[in-house]
């Protein structure tokens, strides 16, 4: 009873003031300028003031009920000539295998199993279907947080790095993570339950995603093809659990690495300058979950069709929901017909202590990376000692193969100050980085001009 208790109030609170503010600058999205009503967010969150105090105000459910009917009118309203104008994209009809294969691509699903004994999922494309079977050089790519692999293929199919390298002779990987939508499996089921968000399935964060996630599936594509080395194309967290591993055994990468390229590289995030996640850091609703011991976070499969259904009515509140987590940008970058296709996959989700692990991160006074804080008492059983361990950054010195790092100036998770952080612990001799103007975070994936902006880019340095 106590526990339903705690978990009403929390879900009646956090609704009132999601809503609020969600709305309430979805409300000025249409009203007024979309950039004013987006530094309006950022100054107020980035502030900081003390929304813990106020969000349990009396007259805020009302007001956030009026915001929330006129956000949702709003949003019918400004999308009835987009889905007038939609062309009902016949890709939904498939199964993602069945979608690879309608564009005249090959495509394998392999199931490679970690130390730990989850089961995650790698997808292959190594060749045109009509193309003869030879030896191709193998590129791997891995998606970031609370994403799955189909994030690489959201476009028009052609319009995808992978399928742009796989068309130039490369053998395309493409990672699942532990506890996404396509990776959540484990040699035990029975004490390992995905379905049941308080089991010790979730019982993991970017550590192990680090330490057991890249490593094996690196090995096994090296396996399988043949080569020692293999390119490695990481966005957001993706790039993230590849600098770790890199702190972890930096001549393991050596060994198997390469050309590395980060898309919207990341590391440090202290100076996060998105106020989405300013907010949810500073009400530590990640915090509470954790407490209460809810342990899924955004893996939903069952619901992927009535957020595809809900993508198709309401485009312009899903565009309003990317651009307050990823970035405002002047151009209109990514092309919100394919949403619905994409919500069919998305979100990928993870663990809640994973999340967790973000946040703590998120709160470090300096520009270092710690393993995940599990509180004094945890930390003696993990660790031994009641310090959380930091992670060696004079690794990354050690890293001897080209690098190419990528961040947006409109990035509402990578700042430029963490990224230049970034750069400056990794060796100058071999690292390149560059800005992308007016790209957000998820731009440099799901962009509408990626393929003549940031990839050609891409292919030239693999290519040298």
């Amino acid at each position: 009873f106590f526990f339903l208790l705690c978990f009403f109030f929390f879900v009646f609170f956090f609704f009132f003031f999601v809503s609020f503010f969600f709305f309430f600058f979805f409300f000025f999205f249409f009203f007024f300028k979309q950039k004013t009503a987006y530094e309006i967010g950022v100054r107020l969150v980035g502030s900081e003031m003390c929304i813990r105090d106020r969000y349990m105000g009396g007259s805020l459910m009302k007001i956030s009920l009026v915001l929330l009917i006129t956000a949702f009118y709003l949003a019918y309203a400004n999308s009835v000539p987009r889905i007038l104008r939609y062309d009902v994209d016949n890709d939904t009809q498939k199964t993602f295998p069945e979608y690879i294969l309608s564009y005249g691509y090959s495509f394998e699903v392999h199931k490679v199993p970690t130390p730990d004994n989850y089961i995650l999922t790698l997808w292959r494309i190594p060749k045109k279907i009509y193309e003869p079977s030879k030896r191709r050089p193998p590129i791997f790519f891995l998606h970031g947080l609370l994403d799955n692999g189909f994030t690489w293929l959201f476009k028009d199919l052609k319009l995808n790095l992978p399928i742009i390298l796989a068309d130039q002779g490369y053998d395309v990987w493409i990672g699942n993570n532990r506890g996404t939508l396509h990776a959540k499996e484990h040699m035990n089921p029975d004490e390992y339950n995905w379905a049941n968000p308080f089991n010790k399935f979730w019982d993991f964060s970017i550590d192990q995603m680090a330490s057991f996630d890249v490593p094996t599936m690196i090995n096994y594509i090296c396996d399988v093809t043949g080569y020692e080395k293999l390119d490695y194309v990481g966005h957001s967290q993706g790039t993230a659990q590849f600098f770790m591993q890199a702190m972890i055994d930096p001549q393991f990468l050596n060994e198997h690495i390469k050309h590395y390229v980060a898309l919207g590289a990341v590391l440090f995030v202290q100076n996060v300058p998105g106020f989405f996640e300013r907010a949810f850091n500073a009400l530590r609703i990640v915090d509470l979950l954790y407490m209460i011991g809810w342990k899924n976070i955004g893996l939903l499969p069952s619901l992927t069709p009535l957020f595809s259904l809900i993508a198709r009515w309401f485009p312009n509140l899903i565009e309003f929901i990317v651009i307050s987590i990823t970035g405002y940008t002047e151009r209109r970058n990514i092309d919100m017909s394919r949403f619905p296709l994409l919500f069919l996959n998305e979100p990928g989700g993870s663990s809640v202590q994973n999340m967790m692990h973000w946040m703590q991160l998120m709160r470090n006074d300096r520009p270092v990376v710690k393993k995940f804080d599990f509180g004094d008492e945890g930390n003696l059983k993990h660790y031994g000692k009641l310090q959380v361990p930091e992670y060696n950054l004079k690794a990354l010195k050690e890293l001897k193969f080209p690098m190419y790092l990528f961040a947006g100036t409109k990035d509402a998770i990578v700042s430029s100050k963490d990224f230049e952080q970034l750069v400056a612990v990794l060796p100058g001799d071999n690292v390149r980085h560059e800005y992308v103007d007016d790209y957000g975070h998820l731009d440099y994936v799901w962009a509408d001009n990626a393929h003549e902006k940031l990839y050609p880019k891409v292919v030239q340095f693999l290519r040298q």
